[in-house]
């Protein structure tokens, strides 16, 4: 095993559930039709989960969905302590909010009348719309299905595989595992597969000719 590049061994560029960078959250992300549909209308939308839910994901991959269909759009994330956003909204359609709760004063960003907002937020803000009499839908992600955590999974696994053979599988106990520890926490889920990953790329666990299962004694 070669020591710099450890989970070539197991047939990976790199752990597969490790930190994402922006364009790599836009192509991973698997969106659901419920906000396909909600994001290709032209109403302004509210992303409402608690944390470690897909919030972030969820606006990235609209990011990367919606620049492919040909719109002006801009993502910017909103930090603790922070309380403006600084993105220029001149000649945009959409405007894709992370954290909105977190802007002082949020309902006057409703003035921007020619910007499309699109935010995810831990704060239900439909009565401040209603106020300002702007229509508003919301999506709600506090739930998933182990059906959808498992092709969140097999999408990871697809995208860092050396090729096409993805040589690391999941069996059902080990989604079932998943699903029943972590529910919708998918950043739960995301820091449990990492480590044990960084346990696999170490020993030199599977080699990359042999596909692997995986079961739940390996979480």
């Amino acid at each position: 095993m070669n020591p710099f590049f450890p989970f070539h061994a197991i047939g990976y560029k790199c752990n597969p559930f490790r930190t994402l960078t922006d364009d790599e959250w836009g192509e991973i992300a698997i969106l659901p039709e419920a906000i396909l549909d909600a994001a290709n209308t032209s109403t302004h939308l509210q992303i409402l989960g608690e944390m470690g839910r897909g919030k972030t994901t969820t606006l990235m991959g609209l990011q990367a969905h919606l620049k492919r269909a040909g719109k002006r759009v801009a993502y910017e994330y909103i930090p603790e302590g922070q309380t403006r956003f600084y993105t220029p909204l001149d000649d945009l359609e959409i405007f894709l909010l992370d954290e909105a709760q977190r802007i002082k004063n949020f309902p006057k960003v409703l003035n921007l009348r020619e910007v499309r907002l699109i935010f995810a937020s831990h704060q239900d803000f439909t009565s401040h719309f209603a106020r300002h009499h702007q229509p508003l839908a919301t999506l709600e992600l506090n739930s998933i299905t182990p059906d959808h955590l498992r092709h969140l999974i097999e999408k990871r696994l697809t995208y860092f595989a050396l090729d096409d053979s993805r040589p690391i599988h999941f069996a059902d106990d080990a989604i079932e595992y998943l699903y029943e520890k972590f529910g919708s926490d998918l950043r739960g889920v995301e820091r449990r597969l990492y480590e044990s990953f960084q346990k696999l790329g170490e020993k030199g666990f599977v080699n990359a000719k042999q596909p692997s299962r995986l079961s739940v004694n390996d979480l």
